[in-house]
């Protein structure tokens, strides 16, 4: 169940489980990894085109759903994130 390989929350806190204090801070949710996924999905896409410019927006107003719920997303989507912040104290 946990997942020390990776970068994810469970490992980072076993990285500093030798410090006095550690915070782990979740950066970007569900949406935001949608809206990450669909901007990188753009690549295949030729530089111009309605498709393209579309999917741009769709993908931005995804990553400005994901800061305007932070803090009410559904449990099952709270490990899903674009990165993490870490405040830790030797």
């Amino acid at each position: 169940p946990y997942d020390f390989q990776r970068f994810t929350e469970d490992g980072l806190r076993h990285l500093f489980r030798n410090f006095k204090s550690v915070e782990v801070y979740r950066m970007g949710g569900y949406a935001g990894v949608l809206g990450l996924f669909l901007e990188l999905g753009l690549a295949g896409i030729g530089k111009h085109g309605f498709q393209r410019w579309l999917l741009k927006w769709v993908a931005r107003g995804l990553c400005w759903l994901d800061l305007s719920s932070q803090g009410k997303e559904k449990k099952e989507h709270l490990k899903f994130t674009t990165g993490y912040f870490v405040r830790a104290v030797r």
